[in-house]
């Protein structure tokens, strides 16, 4: 028969009592450790959870900034997938279309005309230059 190390002898045979014993008092001690980690928890609560999101937040940010500037031509490609306004005919000029909140009317929507599309990107009545607030 093979000999056992002392971490993993088995609870039987001669001296088994004892092994025992010192066995319940390690788990023993251990249990006040154990017992911190759920009070720290409950402390910290919704405070905790929020800070949590807004660092996971936070690293969705930075890793969408540095693959923007890995791949400057990816955003590009990812705006023709995305849906864009709900727009059901062509609105009569780019002004109404803007009054009435509508920007980037990609060339597969129903109110998307050719006209309306200065740069021949596939997007009709796209905001002015340096205006932000759509």
């Amino acid at each position: 028969m093979a000999a056992h190390h002392n971490s993993t002898r088995r609870l039987e045979g001669h001296g088994s009592e004892e092994r025992l014993i010192r066995l319940r008092s390690r788990f023993r001690a251990a249990a006040p450790r154990a017992r911190l980690w759920p009070q720290a928890r409950g402390r910290l609560g919704d405070l905790g959870r929020s800070l949590l999101i807004v660092y996971w937040l936070g690293c969705v940010v930075v890793i969408a900034v540095g693959v923007n500037r890995i791949y400057p031509d990816l955003w590009p490609r990812v705006q023709r997938v995305l849906p864009g306004p709900k727009v059901d005919q062509p609105f009569p000029s780019c002004r109404a279309a803007h009054a009435a909140g509508v920007y980037n009317i990609p060339i597969w929507s129903p109110g998307y005309t050719s006209e309306q599309d200065g740069d021949g990107d596939g997007k009709a009545c796209e905001p002015p230059r340096g205006y932000r607030n759509f």
